[in-house]
């Protein structure tokens, strides 16, 4: 809450427009849920592109940032 990890994607972004590269991915955990990380990446302009199940137990988003 104190704007530390949205330093930290603003850092990434402007490294990776720098180098040349056109999209940050991640990976969110949906099952166990991880909702506060999908507010905040949905918040900073994540979109999700696709969902795997890796496990019994665990299931991800996967997320795209066009920079």
């Amino acid at each position: 809450g104190k704007g530390i990890a949205r330093s930290f994607y603003e850092a990434l972004f402007d490294q990776a427009r720098a180098a040349g590269h056109h999209h940050i991915v991640c990976e969110i955990n949906l099952a166990p849920a991880n909702p506060g990380s999908l507010a905040f990446h949905n918040a900073l302009g994540f979109v999700a592109v696709g969902q795997a199940d890796l496990g019994p137990a665990k299931r991800v988003s996967y997320q795209a940032f066009a920079l």
